[in-house]
């Protein structure tokens, strides 16, 4: 699993601390966030978790990287078309990303659905996330 844009570690570091049979790659262009994921998964002893320190859409072009990922995330980095640009060459044939995104994602996937094809993905599903606390919209594309 790759999570792009990773930042203080949500859901990259939740998700890898519940998956631990799962390689959890954390993908961060600020040093001070690659610092601190680094400095988290010392912690809890995340032996699971790596960071990758780097742009996704220079990381994209490593062939380490590029098309190895069973599940792609990102949170908070983009728009929906910018989104799948960065993301979907990380995965796999037959894998899966998925974005967390705000009302504005139901206008950003008539924009991104395009591209989103063209690069050899799909939107399957838009669930309707409830947040306890959190009155605004929120949606797992």
């Amino acid at each position: 699993m790759l999570d792009i844009g990773s930042g203080g570690g949500l859901p990259g570091i939740l998700l890898s601390i519940f998956i631990k049979d799962y390689s959890v790659y954390l993908l961060d262009s600020r040093k001070k966030a690659t610092d601190f994921l680094e400095e988290t998964i010392k912690i809890l002893g995340l032996g699971n978790t790596h960071v990758i320190s780097g742009r996704a859409e220079e990381i994209a072009h490593d062939p380490g990287y590029r098309e190895k990922f069973d599940l792609v995330t990102a949170r908070a980095v983009s728009k929906t078309i910018i989104l799948a640009e960065l993301s979907l060459p990380f995965c796999k044939i037959g894998g899966k990303v998925m974005f967390y995104k705000s009302r504005k994602s139901l206008e950003e996937i008539k924009e991104a659905e395009d591209t989103i094809n063209i690069l050899g993905g799909k939107i399957e599903n838009i669930y309707k996330i409830s947040t306890p606390f959190l009155k605004e919209y929120r949606a797992l594309i």
